[in-house]
């Protein structure tokens, strides 16, 4: 009996040495996997928020530099990311590392199913063609929706050779033009006139479109430091709902950079800061919006 009773303590102590062992040498793996969530970010230059990852999309609206963001998914290639709030930003203008992020975060890629008209580019040549400026007509648009009678389809900054300048290399001559063009069009994308166009600072002035010899579906104002504008009234004389152009500063400053790289003033990110550091063509830039009637 004490043999056996001695021989069960020998066998138990060897089994949980054993275990023991299996412990120190093989400890248990524990399997992680990356966590898909969104992630905080900061703009780090005014930026245009668009309808989708590509500056071919419409403009619907615009974030100042310091604004927090939620990115919510990336394009394909990554250079393009999508907002919690459905917009879109150029990669570049956003700093991930501004915000907490979760460890080994990562981000879905969407491919969008919207489809807008590039806004009309006017080239250094055309530009230089007052006659040839007056005809450049945005394409029919299919604009996104956004709730409003009249939406924006295009919001652009007039280039250096069209806005009265010229360039010599990467050196920018400052024109002297500081306008605002208004254009508006119909559902099918046509010229609408009588329309009442409403800027939103200083004394608000309004101007109806083909009232001022500018053209048909036109209505023009003279800048100051910066403007908003929307429509106001249909051609009808009905009140109208409709989206805000924002951002439509003639101080370098207040302009973003994805403009600013369009309209050639610059090259790069960092020719970019510095010319709105140094106050580059401060006071004299203009702008085309464009706003189009929904069905």
């Amino acid at each position: 009996m004490g043999f056996l009773k001695r021989h069960f303590r020998t066998t138990l102590w060897t089994a949980v040495a054993a275990a023991l062992a299996c412990l120190v040498f093989f400890p248990t793996v524990v399997h992680t996997q990356t966590v898909t969530v969104p992630q905080t970010g900061v703009v780090v230059h005014n930026a245009n928020l668009r309808a989708g990852p590509g500056t071919q999309y419409a403009i619907i609206g615009s974030a100042p530099a310091g604004t927090r963001v939620q990115v919510t998914a990336t394009n394909d290639a990554g250079n393009w990311y999508l907002l919690s709030n459905n917009k879109w930003i150029a990669g570049f203008l956003v700093d991930l590392n501004g915000g907490s992020q979760a460890e080994d975060s990562v981000l879905p890629t969407v491919t969008p199913n919207i489809t807008t008209t590039a806004a009309v580019a006017v080239t250094s040549s055309s530009a230089s063609d007052p006659a040839k400026r007056a005809v450049a007509t945005p394409s029919p648009t299919p604009a996104p929706k956004s709730g409003n009678d009249f939406v924006l389809v295009e919001r652009r900054l007039w280039d250096v050779v069209e806005n009265g300048g010229a360039l010599d290399g990467p050196s920018v001559h400052c024109g002297g033009g500081r306008v605002l063009k208004v254009n508006v069009l119909d559902e099918n994308g046509s010229r609408i006139n009588g329309v009442a166009v409403q800027v939103q600072y200083g004394a608000r002035e309004i101007e109806v479109t083909g009232a001022q010899g500018k053209g048909d579906g036109v209505a023009e104002f003279v800048l100051g430091g910066g403007q908003e504008v929307k429509v106001i009234r249909n051609n009808d004389g009905a009140l109208v709902t409709s989206d805000v152009a924002t951002g439509l500063s003639t101080n370098p400053e207040g302009i973003d950079t994805e403009s600013l790289l369009s309209a050639h003033f610059c090259q790069d990110e960092a020719s970019c800061a510095h010319f709105a550091a140094t106050g580059g063509c401060r006071g004299h830039f203009s702008w085309t919006v464009t706003f189009q009637r929904q069905k």
